[in-house]
């Protein structure tokens, strides 16, 4: 039987087709586990941002665990705002890290935990490009790519409350809406 988690290694990543329900939004959230095997380079965990003038999202964490999420409007520009403080510092251990976006707010979890950020997001929607989905990089020809393991990468077209992204990270179910 297949583990439950997808693991990759120096340039591996998933890509799936695009589909307009993946973009083009003003609110969705996007939520992950990931049990990294090095945290001294940055590394894309989900986006949809791979080409330049078709970009829409991305999510990753930076050189320093900082958590990132990057938004465009036009395909080509675009915005980050990014986790103040440092969650993502120890290899080798399993982290749920959820991101949520409602026309510019933003919110990281780490855990089911709040995390400061820099409040810096100024973009409001996401484009409507074309580029797929890549789960464990950031862009198809990039060196930030993921190593290690992500396992239960959901995109929501809402913004998932406080309590949901506690209960996801404890392991409960989340109703549809």
């Amino acid at each position: 039987m297949p583990a439950p988690y997808y693991r990759f290694v120096t340039d591996d990543y998933i890509q799936i087709a695009d589909d307009p329900s993946l973009d083009g939004f003003t609110k969705f959230s996007i939520t992950a586990r990931i049990n990294p095997e090095q945290v001294t380079a940055a590394a894309g965990i989900i986006s949809k941002y791979a080409t330049g003038g078709q970009r829409a999202w991305t999510f990753y964490y930076d050189a320093n665990g900082n958590l990132v999420l990057g938004i465009t409007t036009d395909g080509t520009t675009s915005d980050e705002e990014t986790t103040t403080t440092t969650p993502i510092t120890t290899a080798g251990i399993w982290y749920d890290l959820a991101v949520t976006f409602d026309a510019g707010a933003v919110v990281f979890y780490v855990n089911g935990v709040v995390q400061a950020d820099d409040g810096g997001m100024a973009l409001t929607s996401v484009k409507a490009g074309t580029d797929p989905v890549l789960i464990g990089a950031r862009l198809t020809n990039s060196t930030n790519n993921f190593d290690g393991e992500i396992a239960g990468c959901q995109i929501w077209n809402k913004v998932l409350t406080a309590t949901e992204v506690k209960e996801l990270s404890s392991g409960a179910s989340v109703p549809f809406k």
